[in-house]
């Protein structure tokens, strides 16, 4: 019977270390495959939308057009660059209604950075990472509420497709105070 619980103790341990191995397996094959992806931060997201005197958001005169129909359409939805624009306050918005960090983390002002990637109908894909926030004994608990979020929130079906170049990588600051950006 000794023998028998040793056994089954051994193997419980090596399918334990095997389950551990996999995992690591798995979270570095992600960050290889993040480290391909092109990142778009929001910060860079919202330096180009306030370029001034940019071809997209100059005023168009009557007869300015090149005769594609698409012209029209756009023109008639907004500005590509306004809707770019909303991306940011939709998230936020959103981020609102999912993101409920721990009072402690509230009254402490903790932030954390989460980068995520998405599919083009706005599923996640793979896992969002943490890559930077306030340190402090309060980070991981932070963290954990943050990347709850990101998970809360899918799908983000509601995305525009036509602007998948935009938001297919995600890069949002979670603060207590201001919901990031």
């Amino acid at each position: 019977a000794e023998t028998k619980k040793k056994a089954e103790a051994e193997k419980k341990k090596k399918l334990e270390e095997e389950k551990k191995q996999k995992a690591a397996e798995a979270k570095k094959k992600a960050a290889e495959e993040a480290k391909k992806k092109p990142k778009l931060d929001v910060a860079e997201l919202e330096a180009l939308l306030n370029k001034e005197n940019d071809e997209r958001t100059a005023p168009k005169e009557s007869a300015d057009t090149d005769g594609n129909p698409d012209q029209g359409e756009r023109e008639q939805q907004g500005d590509d660059a306004e809707i770019s624009a909303s991306l940011s306050a939709a998230l936020r918005k959103r981020y609102s209604e999912c993101w409920a960090p721990p009072p402690a983390v509230r009254e402490q002002g903790v932030g954390v950075i989460v980068e995520f990637q998405l599919n083009e109908d706005g599923t996640l894909r793979g896992q969002p990472d943490v890559i930077g926030g306030d340190n402090g004994p309060l980070f991981q608990v932070a963290a954990t509420a943050a990347i709850s979020a990101v998970t809360a929130c899918a799908p983000y079906d509601w995305m525009p497709p036509d602007r998948y170049d935009i938001w297919k990588t995600i890069k949002w600051k979670f603060k207590p105070d201001s919901v990031g950006g």
